[in-house]
């Protein structure tokens, strides 16, 4: 037997030319598993060097799922002709999940359903063993089952991971009506009666995978697939816009005026880098690994070109790079889903709030000429979102980052600036909100450039999880959950000092500020007191224990 051209994707159908069907039943398995054995292999070789050679993150992803769709469509063939005779009834080879939408990475799990009618069943089983057995066989991860539509309504009904996954199921062979007819049926019988409970369901899935596998997009070793920023973020979000909106992916939801052309664009740049960085961790690792642990940063951080230099770690130089793809990922995501789950979503009136800004939808828009002769509006556009618990629409991001390196010196300079900034520490709730909001578009390191130092800084050490920037509005959000009562399980008592806390605003700028010292290399604490002397002789307030005795503090709350 010739092997296909290196050149291009093996076609799996090649490999099992000239197998005599009608031979003994045992060599004939035997051959059939090898040839499938085989076409594995070497698919799976071609795909990782066209990886190797600079091959995109969708091309990877994309090429595997052809990869297996000609496989498993050669081995459902193979199967019916083995049979000898078509089953009695309607019976057809399904994908669902993450294959189901033709994406598969080199560690992706394979989700297979054999679907049929009551009348084939016991004809199915020849060819569920005919295309499970081989696959398994060549050491691929399967997600197999033989079910009718009615029992996958049943399951779908009881598991919501299985009706997301049937959202995306997609007919490879067999009978093509009786893929339709589940999905028709999902839709009239599962989702359509109960939309709102749909989406209120995966937006509670949504919060525990968070809180299980990162629950912020600055982890020091993020989850590419489950954590905040990843992959899974960019599919709830359009699972739930379907539910709401109809369609099956981005390009449908922007014919139906559900995003805007840009916000696709944007969402599918994004896709394309978090693809890659998930092939680049299954190839690193040679196996289904979906976290960027310390070990595989480096690996990770080569393929994609970041080598070592003087101050600056190939993997950390790459992780700032993750952090912003993660960070635009999380920003898109939550604005579909508030889109399609919050109340009013999709209604056009459009309410004048501060001169300048407006808000429509649960977005907070900006005229041009308000951010670009007003610089006190950069900050004002964050309180307004924390008095409206609402977002900052996707061009008035831009226009901030773009007017801010001319308005921050005044900024600085501001009297008026530094009350702005007070008021919104001093609120009740959404402090840590929008100093996150004021972090990603760098207007937070622009009023404080002490603290800017600290953007996306990786620290290597086990007494944190996030970045320094992100440690240090954690930190803020610790406190505020004492200040509103949401904290205290520990210790009771806590909620009632903090209650006796007199300007709390301050507080919570030491907490923001306890690690300025690590921007600037060597003892952090020593050097963040100079920063502090600055602060104080500029006016800034700052309780200096918080930063000078950060190590002691943490020494005493780690003590038994």
């Amino acid at each position: 037997m010739t092997s296909p051209s290196a050149s291009v994707l093996p076609a799996p159908a090649a490999w099992f030319a000239g197998i005599d069907l009608l031979g003994p039943p045992d060599e004939v398995t035997r051959q059939i598993v090898e040839r499938t054995r085989e076409c594995v292999r070497q698919g799976s070789a071609w795909l990782e060097a066209r990886h190797r050679a600079g091959a995109g993150g969708h091309e990877g992803v994309a090429a595997r799922a052809v990869l297996m769709d000609g496989l498993l469509r050669t081995l459902f063939e193979l199967a019916v002709k083995r049979a000898r005779i078509l089953p009695a009834g309607r019976v057809a080879l399904v994908a669902n999940g993450g294959y189901g939408r033709g994406e598969l990475s080199p560690g992706s799990d394979i989700d297979l359903i054999l679907l049929h009618e009551e009348t084939s069943r016991d004809a199915v089983e020849p060819l569920a063993h005919g295309v499970y057995y081989p696959l398994v066989d060549a050491g691929l991860e399967v997600g197999w089952s033989v079910r009718t539509v009615s029992e996958c309504l049943e399951v779908a009904r009881a598991d919501l991971r299985t009706c997301t996954a049937l959202l995306d199921l997609r007919c490879l062979a067999g009978d093509e009506g009786l893929a339709a007819a589940l999905a028709r049926a999902l839709e009239r019988e599962v989702i359509g009666p109960d939309r709102e409970g749909f989406i209120r369901r995966k937006l509670e899935e949504q919060a525990e995978r968070r809180e299980k596998s990162g629950s912020s997009v600055y982890m020091l070793e993020p989850h590419v697939k489950e954590g905040e920023g990843g992959l899974r973020d960019i599919q709830t979000a359009i699972w739930i816009a379907r539910a709401r909106f109809g369609g099956l992916d981005l390009r449908e939801l922007q014919a139906r005026g559900v995003v805007s052309e840009k916000e696709r664009l944007a969402v599918e740049r994004a896709l394309e880098f978090l693809w890659r960085v998930r092939n680049a961790l299954h190839y690193a690792s040679g196996r289904k690994a979906d976290q960027l642990t310390f070990e595989l940063q480096a690996k990770v951080a080569r393929e994609f070109g970041y080598e070592d230099r003087p101050g600056h770690q190939g993997g950390e130089q790459f992780l700032q790079a993750y952090y912003q793809v993660a960070a635009e990922v999380e920003y898109y995501s939550t604005l579909l889903i508030a889109r399609a789950s919050r109340p009013g979503a999709g209604s056009t009136e459009i309410l004048p709030l501060a001169p300048g800004f407006t808000l429509s939808g649960g977005l907070i828009r900006a005229d041009l000429e308000a951010l670009w002769w007003d610089p006190l509006n950069l900050l004002r556009a964050f309180a307004l979102c924390q008095e409206h618990d609402a977002e900052l629409d996707s061009t008035t991001q831009e226009q901030i980052l773009a007017a801010l390196p001319a308005a921050a010196p005044e900024l600085r300079a501001s009297a008026e600036a530094a009350r702005l900034f007070r008021s919104i520490l001093g609120v009740r709730r959404g402090v840590a909100r929008a100093l996150r909001q004021m972090n990603r578009l760098q207007v937070l390191g622009a009023y404080l450039p002490e603290f800017g130092s600290l953007y996306c800084q990786v620290q290597y050490e086990m007494y944190h999880v996030y970045t320094v920037d992100q440690h240090s509005i954690q930190a803020v959000e610790e406190i505020e959950r004492l200040r509103d009562g949401r904290a205290g399980e520990q210790d009771p008592q806590l909620p009632a000092l903090m209650a006796e806390v007199p300007a709390p605003e301050v507080l919570y700028l030491g907490a923001l500020l306890h690690d300025i010292g690590k921007g600037k290399g060597g003892d952090h604490e020593h050097r963040a007191l100079d920063l502090l002397r600055q602060l104080r002789e500029s006016g800034t307030v700052v309780p200096v224990i918080l930063t000078m005795f950060g190590r002691t503090l943490r020494q005493i709350a780690q003590a038994k």
